[in-house]
């Protein structure tokens, strides 16, 4: 359960400190933060990721400030705020110690560009981080990542592929773990929003062309 995660991130958290091993207390912290943007809490994800970045200052560590700026930028996609995102990315991705924490906040930077319109930028990151991360094994990220594709294409005009591709990604998660489903609801969600206000710049010719 959620409260479950909470109390394991505590007591490790505690464990961390007292031991005074900053990766383990950093990797603590920032649980409850991946775990509300998962849920769909990006304001609660961000006052989370903001006390691993309060940790760096404490210890003078950059590790904490990596990692916190990478939950805040996950929060701002997942809140709306993806120009915010791309500001804290950049210098998360420059602190990144380990290979990891690079490519967690490069697939943040990716998914920035993709909802900023800028599938151009965005789609290539997003791709490039794929493979790395299925050769890794990293399965949580990559479902993160399978949410932002499928949005590049339709911005791209590939409506009717990329609406496919997410009902695909709703309909694989829906049994095997529902939040993930749930994110994929929000995503497509949010395209129809753009589509139907006018607030997408996505050309109405293109996407009649590739509605089939």
């Amino acid at each position: 359960t959620r409260a479950k995660v909470r109390e394991l991130s505590a007591r490790a958290c505690d464990i961390g400190r007292r031991l005074g091993d900053r990766w383990v207390t950093v990797k603590a912290l920032i649980g409850p933060s991946i775990d509300d943007v998962v849920f769909g809490r990006p304001a609660r994800a961000r006052r989370e990721g903001l006390k691993a970045i309060e940790y760096s200052r404490e210890t003078g560590d950059p590790r904490g400030r990596s990692v916190g700026l990478y939950c805040l930028a996950f929060a701002d996609v997942y809140g709306f705020d993806f120009a915010g995102a791309t500001e804290d990315v950049e210098e998360s991705i420059r602190l990144g110690l380990s290979p990891i924490d690079r490519i967690t906040a490069e697939t943040a930077k990716g998914l920035a560009f993709v909802y900023l319109e800028r599938p151009e930028e965005g789609l290539p990151i997003l791709r490039a981080v794929r493979d790395r991360i299925v050769q890794m094994g990293f399965a949580q990220l990559a479902t993160i990542v399978d949410t932002g594709l499928p949005v590049g294409l339709i911005l791209t005009g590939e409506l009717s592929k990329g609406v496919k591709e997410l009902e695909a990604f709703i309909d694989r998660y829906r049994a095997l773990a529902p939040h993930f489903s749930a994110l994929g609801h929000l995503t497509l969600g949010d395209v129809y929003m753009r589509l139907a206000t006018g607030q997408s710049d996505v050309s109405l010719g293109a996407l009649v062309r590739n509605a089939g």
